[in-house]
């Protein structure tokens, strides 16, 4: 064997037991997949003129062994009622949706939803969701242009709609840990983010109601 064919063979034999041992590594990290109810930040916004008052638990990570953890986690919001035994709206802690809308636009990664006011003073989507009772979900998603640290690409097709249908299984996991109605999600996106909404199904207990915003169309 040539000395230039043996050093290649030893390069190569060397990146492989690198990408295994990188592999591994990434493996062995667990994630505890129960939701922690303490964990959270108390906030506001005012709404319609109306203050609301809610929990924030924020970068909750809906996989057991994420591939990017910042991509692979949700902010979850609830109204601050239902830990008081009371009622918003209609929705009590164990009748409230949750309404599920996701970032991902022009199939670019996705980040996790906020409470968000406008500069007019609109509020968006989830804000608007709160003030009227319903639980929030807002996952982050992977998508084609993700790469990890080794420049890998870590998001293509159909990752966004694994993704997706993981925070799914997440709340269905936590259903009796959490306010809010695992039975009843709206999932919601706009433009891709409307197309990932409505090609993701969910084959397990209750329904899921995929609305695309652009398209304004539903599914169940």
């Amino acid at each position: 064997m040539s000395k230039k064919l043996f050093a290649l063979g030893a390069a190569i034999l060397c990146g492989a037991l690198s990408l295994n041992a990188e592999v591994a590594t990434t493996q062995s990290v667990q994630i505890d997949l129960k939701f922690n109810a303490a964990n959270f930040t108390q906030e506001s916004v005012i709404v319609g003129g109306k203050k609301i008052k809610f929990r924030a638990y924020k970068n909750i990570i809906y996989v057991a062994k994420p591939v990017s953890a910042h991509y692979q986690s949700m902010n979850i919001f609830i109204p601050q009622q239902y830990f008081e035994g009371r009622k918003s709206g209609k929705f009590d802690a164990a009748s409230a949706p949750i309404f599920l809308p996701n970032g991902v636009g022009g199939y670019m990664p996705g980040e996790a939803g906020e409470v968000k006011i406008d500069e007019s003073g609109k509020p968006n989507a989830i804000a608007t969701a709160l003030s009227r009772g319903y639980v929030v979900a807002a996952p982050a998603a992977r998508r084609r242009t993700l790469k990890d640290a080794n420049g890998d690409y870590i998001g293509k097709a159909p990752s966004a709609i694994i993704d997706l249908k993981a925070a799914v299984r997440y709340l269905k996991f936590n259903d009796a840990a959490m306010p809010g109605d695992a039975n009843k999600i709206i999932s919601n996106g706009t433009s891709a983010g409307g197309a990932l909404s409505a090609f993701r199904r969910e084959r397990g207990r209750g329904r899921v109601r995929a609305v695309s915003a652009r398209a304004g169309r539903c599914e169940g």
